[in-house]
């Protein structure tokens, strides 16, 4: 999923999770809590971590779809999945 994908991005592109971090203007820590997927990047710096690693939205979150993006009053919010498809 997201933490693996992002992981393996960044060691393969041999960046650390401070180059990352300073790159977002983030704190280090939040890149280090997505890495073990106790967290995902705001919507706003989503587009920027795609480029900072060269991925498509696609290749970076690619998986069994372990979330979804929910739609609210133009704010993009993350809701993990109980169940692979979600029913209406």
């Amino acid at each position: 999923g997201f933490a693996q994908n992002l992981k393996a991005a960044r060691k393969t592109l041999k960046l650390t999770q401070q180059e990352i971090a300073d790159e977002l203007g983030i704190d280090r820590s939040a890149i280090a809590h997505y890495e073990k997927g106790t967290s995902l990047p705001h919507a706003g710096n989503i587009d920027k971590l795609c480029e900072i690693l060269n991925m498509t939205y696609d290749e970076l979150f690619k998986s069994n779809f372990d979330f979804c993006f929910v739609l609210i009053a133009k704010k993009v919010f993350f809701a993990p999945l109980k169940h692979k498809m979600l029913k209406k």
